[in-house]
């Protein structure tokens, strides 16, 4: 277990927004750390399809998305 001093005032928002959420401020501050982790992961992701050629061209990726969702313009 890692404990923090935080800025009061930070640790005021942290646990205002937990509050305002029905979380405690450990949880709320543990579903922050969690979910950095989990971009890292999808970073790291992307890095690695790049590295072995899994990529496309924008252009083709909005053309899709543009047919997909009926985009126009």
């Amino acid at each position: 277990m890692i404990q923090l001093d935080l800025q009061p005032g930070l640790e005021a928002q942290l646990t205002a927004k937990a509050q305002n959420l029905g979380l405690s401020t450990v949880k709320y501050v543990e579903q922050i750390v969690l979910s950095k982790n989990e971009e890292d992961d999808h970073l790291q992701e992307g890095l690695d399809d790049i590295a072995t050629g899994r990529t496309r061209p924008a252009r083709e990726v909005f053309a899709e998305l543009h047919a997909r969702y009926d985009i126009h313009g």
